[in-house]
């Protein structure tokens, strides 16, 4: 059954890619319109697959493809992005998202678009002068889950400068993101719901409404992924941007899309070690290759499950002669499974314990192994993994110091001596 699955996904990737390459060049002509710039992308992952995003939508880039989908973020998240384009023009982003457990995830971002190096001209002659352009964004998003339903709302402010002349404008749009199933998330995305407006001059530009609808398919435990984003720019043609990511394992992934946007294929690969993911891809254009790298950084205490001890440390023998583990799960939806694991100093298991639904608030350990017998003084590694709806694990540890006596933790004897 899931080669079949893994068969189909790939078989669905395909085929919309070469729908996409029927309908290729006439795309192009949703980059002449107002706020190109917001429809470049925010991550080298994202566009090695083609740009395809809203339907997947599971780290911080989300704020640029489906703010709904930062409900799925599990700490904080800092993206920083890169990209050099043609004619001295540089393309920058920054998202953060930061989640709040039960009450929501909140995203910001800025995006710069720079140009430099235009001649100034008259009708008549050419001036040895030049001028630049830029084009920024700030938005804030928040959004918040709904059962297996994100929502989302983000207010944008946009700002533009041609040589003397500037302008700025704000807008809104609407979110929304869905798993229904653990092999299958879904995702729409509705840019400028309310469209900012600029005025440079005289005449004023109003930014066209932009509608992302996309899918993804969750394969192999999250090994391989298939996304696939159908995109539409005020009049402009229906664009198709899709493509797969395949997870190597030690962190590294390789991906590969097709982008009827740009107009051409992509492909990159990114490596995680930690906290730290760097992304990198590259795209065929009309002008050559495209390159493009993003950073990620992750930080903060995880989200997902909560473990405190009530004491750093026991005896076995003494008066406080055990721990009591507090317990608590805090991702969305029902957990369907979790194991407690003890790890000794040498990083073997000593005791464990496991069940199919969500912990138990309160877990107390005596300081015995799965035997029965008492493990000796020591430092000991409390793991706990749970398991989310779609069988997703999330993990959290802790320390616990056990020592044979201690006067802090042992009841002392009265003698009295006549």
């Amino acid at each position: 059954m899931k080669k079949r699955n893994i068969l189909f996904g790939i078989i669905g990737v395909i085929t919309l890619a070469s729908l996409a390459a029927s309908t290729a060049v006439a795309q192009e002509q949703s980059w002449g319109q107002p706020g190109a710039f917001l429809r470049f992308g925010s991550s080298a992952r994202s566009l090695g697959m083609g740009g395809a995003g809203t339907g997947l939508a599971d780290d911080a880039s989300s704020l640029f493809y489906n703010p709904a989908g930062m409900e799925q973020v599990r700490s904080s998240e800092l993206i920083f992005f890169h990209a050099e384009l043609s004619n001295e023009t540089r393309f920058d982003y920054i998202g953060f998202v930061q989640p709040f457990g039960g009450f929501g995830t909140l995203g910001l971002a800025g995006a710069l678009l720079n140009s430099g190096g235009y001649e100034r001209a008259t009708l008549f002659e050419d001036l040895s002068e030049t001028f630049s352009e830029s084009q920024n964004a700030l938005q804030i998003s928040f959004a918040k889950r709904f059962g297996r339903v994100s929502g989302a709302i983000t207010y944008r402010n946009i700002s533009q400068s041609i040589d003397i002349y500037n302008g700025t404008g704000s807008g809104l749009d609407l979110s929304i993101f869905s798993r229904p199933h653990r092999h299958v998330s879904l995702g729409i995305h509705l840019q400028n719901v309310l469209a900012p407006e600029i005025t440079l001059l005289q005449e004023s530009e109003t930014f066209p409404l932009m509608m992302r609808m996309g899918g993804a398919l969750h394969m192999v435990g999250g090994r391989i992924l298939a996304a696939v984003d159908m995109v539409r720019v005020g009049d402009a043609p229906l664009a198709i941007q899709t493509g797969i990511e395949y997870r190597l394992g030690s962190g590294f992934a390789l991906r590969t899309g097709w982008d009827t946007m740009r107009s051409g294929y992509a492909a990159g690969g990114g490596y995680r070690s930690g906290a730290w993911q760097f992304d990198y891809s590259v795209s065929d254009s009309d002008i050559g290759l495209s390159h493009r790298a993003s950073l990620t950084w992750r930080f903060g205490v995880p989200l997902g499950v909560s473990m405190n001890s009530d004491i750093a440390r026991f005896s076995p023998s003494g008066e406080q002669n055990k721990v009591e583990l507090q317990l608590a799960s805090q991702f969305r939806g029902n957990a369907s499974g979790w194991e407690l694991v003890i790890y000794d100093g040498n990083g073997r298991p000593c005791h464990s314990a496991a069940g199919d639904k969500a912990p138990p608030e309160i877990y107390s350990w005596g300081g015995a192994d799965d035997q029965g017998r008492l493990v000796p003084s020591g430092m000991y590694r409390v793991v706990i993994v749970v398991l989310d709806e779609f069988g997703d694990p999330w993990t959290q540890e802790t320390s616990i110091e056990i020592r044979d006596y201690d006067p802090g933790l042992k009841t002392p004897i009265r003698m009295e001596v006549n």
